[in-house]
């Protein structure tokens, strides 16, 4: 992973853990992403998001927790805490438990878009299934952006300004998951 500030090259520092860590990789990476693929390829139309946690209530609506917190029928992210029944036994259930998540969702940037500059009420665990050297987090109040690898597991400071953007001609997939805990 880089970071860019002045330079554009440097590795993440210890500077940057604040905003961003390493975590490690999944145990099983290539399974992890043939469920995500799969699951893009079969339940995603036109939006940019699959939740693959929702409110007990919600349980089955593959969109209950897509979009902005402000938008959601539930503001809680804490709530959505109950796994999709489809994904009982796979590697998506496995890393959802590994870091206690909540609101866990398929996050798809379209080719050369970005996100406004914002701030969530909680940290996020980011798992790219499919990125490109042209897809970057940025966190512009810190003058940080991050070229986050296909394959690792990394915390992120999302309770700080900060935006995504994808420069690429290709989606960029990322497994993403609400946590209330720094590293």
């Amino acid at each position: 992973h880089t970071r860019c500030s002045r330079d554009w090259s440097s590795d993440v520092c210890s500077s940057d853990l604040n905003l961003v860590k390493l975590l490690g990789q999944p145990d099983n990476f290539d399974a992890l992403k043939k469920e995500v693929m799969d699951l893009v390829a079969s339940k995603l139309a036109t939006e940019n998001q699959l939740s693959l946690q929702t409110t007990l209530e919600d349980t089955g609506d593959w969109y209950s927790s897509a979009g902005t917190v402000l938008k959601l029928k539930n503001k809680n992210e804490r709530e959505y805490n109950v796994l999709q029944p489809e994904l009982k036994g796979t590697a998506i259930e496995s890393i959802i438990n590994k870091y206690n998540a909540t609101r866990s969702r398929i996050m798809i940037s379209r080719p050369r878009s970005c996100y406004s500059v914002h701030k969530d009420d909680s940290y996020r665990i980011h798992i790219p299934i499919v990125t490109n050297p042209q897809s970057w987090m940025v966190w512009p109040y810190q003058n940080k952006c991050f070229n986050l690898e296909e394959g690792n597991v990394y915390w992120t400071n999302t309770t700080r300004y900060h935006s995504v953007f994808n420069g690429s001609l290709v989606d960029r997939v990322h497994l993403v998951m609400c946590v209330f805990q720094p590293v």
